[in-house]
């Protein structure tokens, strides 16, 4: 599975828009992307999914 993971937070709290263009600029290359917020995954659960095989792309930071 692919996963593109944005924060809302980011760039003055226009990271959710910005995750989406990301999205669809990306979708192409990784048909089975999935588009997930940072702010409603749990971290340690979705690392225990996670296979060796998953792509993970991380979008936004908050500043700090």
């Amino acid at each position: 599975m692919d996963y593109l993971f944005y924060n809302e937070l980011s760039d003055s709290s226009r990271g959710k828009e910005e995750g989406k263009t990301l999205y669809e600029e990306l979708k192409a290359h990784f048909p089975d992307l999935q588009l997930k917020s940072v702010q409603e995954v749990n971290p340690g659960e979705f690392i225990a999914s996670c296979s060796e095989d998953d792509t993970v792309i991380l979008a936004g930071g908050d500043g700090t």
